[in-house]
């Protein structure tokens, strides 16, 4: 399916992918990144070429939704894709690794529906049912399949306290956080904007049993929840004077 750029009232550009339809990777920055492992991994594989190989990084290889919600997920984080030469890792060039001396272009397909929005560099996956989300990375007729499991958590959004601890036990861990108007915060990957009048204290819990799970359970209810990517690290605490 061909790519569609739209640009919609605000002005943002998406770039619209239909299921089985191909992404084009946004271009990234250069990093230093440790050596690649002998063998392909759950959340890591390679497109091994004559001198050069891809090294392709699945920063969310389980996405959680709570029961009887869609998934939809934003990220900037999701997939990560290099080019290893000579000891050192080079992210592309728009969209384009040179191998071999000629310009070969990364090209991302998945069995939901995917898109990116360009003026923010982030990509959302949406789906309406439990299936895995698949990734196929193809670079220079080679590719390589990574998968994303869906779990579906045994509580509903607005679950109480009490309904969760019934459902899931005390919590490993707790944190909590203070953000008032006018200040706006991302604390684990989840945005806060509180109005004038709002209250500021915010709740998040945490559970061994699902790996990188943000439960915000403010107010005494489950109010949102967020699968936070390898290598993101808990906030430790809001900004001062929020």
């Amino acid at each position: 399916m061909k790519i569609t750029k739209i640009i919609n009232n605000l002005g943002f550009i998406f770039l619209l992918v239909g299921c089985q339809s191909t992404y084009t990777y946004p271009p990234q920055q250069k990093e230093t990144l440790t050596n690649p492992p002998n063998e392909d991994t759950n959340i890591e594989k390679f497109l091994v070429f004559d001198k050069v190989s891809v090294r392709i990084f699945n920063k969310i290889p389980s996405l959680y939704k709570m029961k009887g919600e869609e998934v939809s997920y934003w990220s900037d984080k999701w997939l990560e894709v290099f080019l290893y030469e000579n000891g050192s890792y080079y992210y592309d060039t728009a969209g384009y690794f040179e191998i071999e001396g000629k310009p070969r272009k990364i090209e991302i397909t998945s069995n939901k529906k995917i898109y990116y929005e360009e003026s923010l560099q982030k990509w959302n996956i949406s789906s309406s049912d439990t299936e895995d989300i698949d990734l196929t990375v193809k670079v220079n007729n080679k590719q390589k399949v990574l998968t994303s499991k869906v779990v579906e958590l045994p509580f509903k959004k607005k679950a109480t306290q009490g309904d969760l601890i019934e459902t899931l036990g005390f919590p490993d861990r707790k944190r909590t956080y203070h953000v008032s108007w006018p200040c706006s915060k991302k604390l684990n990957g989840i945005w806060y904007s509180p109005g004038p009048s709002a209250v500021g204290k915010i709740d998040h819990w945490f559970y061994d049993e699902y790996p990188r799970l943000v439960i915000d359970v403010s107010f005494g209810e489950v109010r949102e929840i967020h699968t936070m990517p390898y290598g993101e690290r808990l906030t430790n605490r809001a900004p001062r004077g929020c």
